[in-house]
């Protein structure tokens, strides 16, 4: 996990708890400092509150009453630049807001509760949403997302109930944990070529949610990403996904086939569990790591146990498929002898399964490498790769520890020097 998800879990943390973070405020003769480092004055402007830093302003709060909003993009000739926390949170009545292209940054709740907003479009000016700005916006039918936004941060659109489409731009290049959450409406999706990462939970609950296409872009599959949408009959997974997380398709009920491409390394625990309809699985990489438990592939029709998997897992001779399905009594299907893997001739530090990248994949590598050689041996140029934290002391935990190190920015490169 890498500082940015951890960070990012911490704060849904806070977000489920219902406790954000907040600056102290101290009031003296209308001037307030926040964190005592800007001052600024409170005012209001028609139905708004605001503050004024002097250079910009904050849109503050707004009268709970209000119906139809227009932001001004200036007050008093400074710009109105921000839509600041909890802003508009809980204004139910709220049925019309117009952002001006003066805004750069909606910040955390600002319109989260907005239970008779139907629709809303940001203008390309703005740079950032932060998490659960439109949260449990249960009347949000669709929204138009700036091009200028990166990232679509946590929880954002969770619990928007009744939307039904949303056109994500190509300057998105991650969506952030639980962000279309219980959006029970949503049907279909189209995930541009720009997205790399898609954090955890990102779709659980989209009950309505059919089919969905995942860009070759996407290097994994996080945790619970798409966990009981009970209506998803057809999933696209890329030659570019290397890893399946935990619970990522869990409880996907109607889901009835699925093929896992080769690139995929790892398929970790409760990955396909509850899958009550899936009756036929491919796995194309026969040497990809499947969490041993029956509950990483079930669809809960055995006789003799409701977690165990009576569908048909097809994958090449003496593949780690093979083993699990003969382990969990599950029907295997044989594509036969498993094609020739080819090795790259350059050395890569940290590749450890030499598929030309560095990643948490290569960390994995290396601990099934160490836990037993014989059944997950490296190869000789995997052996070298390896070998990237004190190189020369052989293949150990600290070389995996330390691609990790590299995933989450706590080292700028390899080798590392423990």
């Amino acid at each position: 996990m890498n500082m940015k998800k951890l960070l990012a879990g911490v704060l849904a943390c806070c977000v489920v708890g219902g406790v954000i973070p907040t600056v102290e405020k101290m009031t003296s003769n209308n001037v307030m400092t926040a964190g005592a480092v800007d001052d600024y004055v409170e005012g209001t402007y028609e139905q708004l509150t605001y503050n004024n830093y002097g250079d910009h302003i904050e849109i503050s709060g707004c009268d709970k009453s209000a119906t139809e909003v227009v932001i001004p993009a200036e007050i008093e000739g400074v710009s109105v630049t921000s839509i600041g926390n909890s802003a508009f949170s809980s204004c139910k009545h709220l049925k019309s807001v117009t952002i001006p292209d003066s805004i750069t940054n909606i910040e955390y709740y600002a319109f989260k509760g907005c239970s008779d907003l139907t629709s809303i479009e940001i203008p390309d000016s703005v740079t950032s949403i932060e998490s659960s700005a439109f949260a449990s916006c249960i009347n949000l039918t669709s929204i138009k997302i700036s091009n200028s936004i990166t990232r679509i941060e946590d929880s954002v659109f969770s619990y928007c109930k009744c939307l039904t489409s949303i056109e994500i731009p190509n300057s998105v290049t991650s969506i952030g944990i639980g962000t279309f959450s219980n959006c029970e409406s949503l049907t279909s999706i189209t995930i541009p070529d720009s997205v790399t990462s898609i954090y955890g939970s990102a779709f659980s609950y989209c009950t309505g949610l059919t089919s969905v296409e995942i860009p070759d872009s996407v290097e994994s599959i996080e945790e619970a990403v798409f966990s009981n949408c009970i209506g998803l009959t057809s999933v696209t997974i890329p030659n570019s996904v290397k890893t399946i997380g935990i619970s990522a398709f869990n409880g996907c009920s109607s889901l009835k086939s699925i093929e896992i491409p080769d690139s995929v390394t790892s398929i970790s625990t409760l990955a396909f569990s509850r899958c009550t309809d899936l009756t036929s699985i491919k796995i194309l990489n026969p040497e990809c790591f499947i969490h041993d438990d029956k509950n990483t592939i079930s669809n809960g029709l055995n006789d003799d146990s409701k977690h165990y998997f009576n569908g048909t897992i097809c994958s090449y001779d003496n593949s780690t498929a093979q083993a699990y399905a003969e382990k969990y009594n599950c029907k295997f299907e044989s594509l036969g002898k498993a094609p020739a893997i080819e090795q790259p001739d350059v050395n890569i530090l940290g590749d450890a399964n030499c598929d030309g990248a560095v990643n948490i994949a290569d960390a994995t590598a290396i601990v099934q490498h160490l836990g037993n050689q014989d059944k997950y041996g490296l190869s000789e140029h995997g052996l070298i790769n390896a070998d990237c934290c004190n190189v020369g002391d052989g293949v150990t935990g600290l070389d995996a520890l330390a691609i990790q190190k590299l995933e989450a920015g706590m080292i700028d490169s390899l080798p590392d020097t423990n």
